[in-house]
């Protein structure tokens, strides 16, 4: 196995994901703090299974698809818990394992963090959900750095392209509802 540093903006790419979410999920941000978290985790594992299939069945298209879908919630989720991704992933080695080795790890960290939001509804005596998603979601980033490396995607770029896609679809569905009747009250 060889290494190099990989460098990314990671403290620009979560300044951009909040006003990508305040422009796009306001819904999603006006979630407690632990829904927010779960929505998020459910994201992933959602992701771990679509990566899987995506290597199975050959499909680069989605994999880079679901790997920047993936990223951007690992910012969302950085944001949430109030986690410096920039001074903790930022400028970090990554080894080159095998990519289904790096998909396992998503698995795991994915597991964990599921223990993590369970326990919101099941607190344990000792165990900390939030310290627990704040460490899952570090490694969560620096694995999804290290797969962005091994599929050869630039991950900046790809948030990027995602974010501008889906305020394109969000706009545009917006666009196409019905303009709301004013309340008869208000009508006069």
């Amino acid at each position: 196995m060889h290494s190099q540093t990989l460098s990314v903006d990671l403290a620009e790419l979560q300044s951009g994901q909040q006003r990508h979410d305040e422009a796009a999920h306001r819904e999603i941000l006006d979630l407690s703090k632990s829904r927010r978290l779960s929505h998020y985790t459910l994201h992933f594992a959602e992701y771990a299974g679509t990566l899987f299939k995506a290597r199975r069945s050959g499909d680069q298209e989605v994999a880079t698809r679901v790997l920047s879908d993936s990223l951007i919630i690992a910012l969302a989720c950085a944001n949430t818990l109030e986690v410096d991704l920039q001074g903790e992933c930022s400028g970090f080695t990554v080894v080159h394992a095998s990519y289904l080795e790096l998909l396992l790890q998503f698995v795991e960290v994915v597991g964990e963090m599921a223990k993590a939001c369970e326990t919101f509804d099941h607190p344990a005596e000792g165990f900390s959900s939030i310290t627990t998603l704040q460490c899952t979601v570090r490694r969560m980033t620096a694995l999804l750095l290290m797969l962005s490396t091994r599929m050869e995607m630039d991950p900046a770029m790809a948030v990027v392209g995602r974010w501008r896609a889906v305020e394109n679809q969000v706009t545009s569905t917006r666009a196409k509802r019905p303009a709301r009747e004013k309340p008869v009250s208000e009508a006069a």
